[in-house]
Order: C-alpha cells, then structure tokens, then sequence
C-alpha cells in the first residue's frame, strides 16, 4: 500500500525507534512494542486519541475501524488521505501509542 510505504520510509529518514513487523498477518508498525498502525485488508489503519479521531472524522478524513470483534474505539482507517497527512497521522499516533495510548 502506497500510504504505509511513505509512512515506512519517513520513519527510516528520522526514527530508529520504530520497527516494523509483522503480527497476526498484520504489516505493523511499532514502538516500545506496541503498535501504532497496521495494514488490515488493504487498508491503513492507525491508533489516535478520541478527540483527534473525531476532529478526522468531521472533516471526512477518516472512517470507524472495526477489528475482528467488532468496532475500536481509538483505532480509525485512513482511506482518503494525502501522503503528508498519513505521515503526520503516523507520528501522531507514534506519540500517542508511546505515551500510553489511552484516552
């Protein structure tokens, strides 16, 4: 997927600290081994705090992530972003998911 890849090669440019992996089938990306994005039938997925997702979702950035058991509350997809806004997304995320990740 042309999105996970710019956001792969933005954190190899600046961030030993995330790794890239693969979890449960997943193409994952982590730090602190957690993870902070993944790709999930095709499309990118990524974990952000509850305020940020519903700023994404008003501007029609975004969409409701539903997992295997059904919809997740911090994790959005991004389907209809730009690359430098992926990118930005993805070190959005990073942060969170390094701070803990919860609400």
């Amino acid at each position: 997927m042309r999105l996970f890849a710019a956001i792969v090669a933005a954190f190899d440019n600046y961030d030993v600290s995330v790794e890239r992996v693969k979890l449960f089938g997943y193409d994952c990306l982590r730090v602190n081994n957690k993870i902070f994005a993944k790709i999930d039938k095709g499309r990118l997925v990524m974990k952000l705090p509850k305020q940020r997702i519903e700023a994404l979702v008003m501007a029609g950035h975004l969409e409701p992530y539903d997992g295997k058991r059904g919809q997740m509350k911090l994790w959005v997809v991004l389907d209809s972003v730009d690359e430098a806004l992926a990118v930005a997304l993805a070190a959005e995320a990073k942060a969170f998911v390094g701070a803990g990740g919860r609400p």
